[in-house]
């Protein structure tokens, strides 16, 4: 799977289903989110994942205003509103019950 950052909102589509994950690549369980993920775009061609790195510059505006405390943090989308979030990794079962 081909890793797409965004940095602002704006950024995510307005149609469909969209996972966005913040991490950084110091994060140990970012990483093992990632596999997650990997696993499951598989499985849900369906859902767009987009990925922010906290530890870039560009994105401390969006991980402000969507009040990052901890990562990982996913927020889930639905046709360009926030309908959920969850904190820390997640298996593959949880996230396909969940999504």
């Amino acid at each position: 799977m081909e890793k797409t950052y965004i940095v602002t909102e704006s950024e995510v589509p307005t149609t469909g289903t969209v996972l966005v994950k913040f991490g950084a690549a110091w994060c140990g369980p970012c990483k093992m989110l990632d596999t997650v993920l990997e696993k499951f775009a598989e499985k849900r061609e369906d859902v767009t994942i987009l990925f922010v790195d906290v530890d870039n510059e560009q994105s401390a505006g969006l991980a402000q205003s969507k009040n990052v405390r901890s990562i990982p943090l996913t927020l889930v989308y639905k046709d360009g509103q926030q309908v959920d979030s969850f904190n820390g990794a997640q298996s593959l079962q949880t996230l396909l019950s969940k999504i």
